[in-house]
């Protein structure tokens, strides 16, 4: 992305930072937005992430985005979402999924 390797232990390292030290589930995906490469990660809620206040995951949010933007060097969007939503990337959980047209 943007000249960057991205290697799924870049993001790995930086999330065992986070939610008490438990890695959540998550996978990666690499988008084109017109001639721009956007990294999305989609982060599991689990017990070691969630709270029931906006405002914890807001900032929970934050922290991650923030933590994975200066371990990456590049933009990140971060959505968390509910257990069951990432059934269809059961396999591919952790990892980065290039969603980039190649034509």
């Amino acid at each position: 992305i943007r000249g960057i390797k991205l290697h799924p232990q870049l993001i790995h390292t930086a999330m065992s930072r986070l939610c008490q030290g438990k890695i959540p589930a998550y996978v990666g995906f690499v988008h084109r937005l017109e001639d721009l490469d956007l990294l999305e990660i989609w982060m599991r809620l689990d017990e070691a992430c969630f709270s029931d206040e906006i405002k914890v995951l807001e900032h929970l949010v934050h922290t991650v985005r923030r933590e994975l933007e200066q371990s990456l060097g590049i933009p990140v969007r971060v959505k968390l979402v509910e257990p069951g939503t990432m059934e269809e990337y059961r396999d591919r959980l952790g990892q980065i999924i290039d969603e980039r047209s190649n034509g």
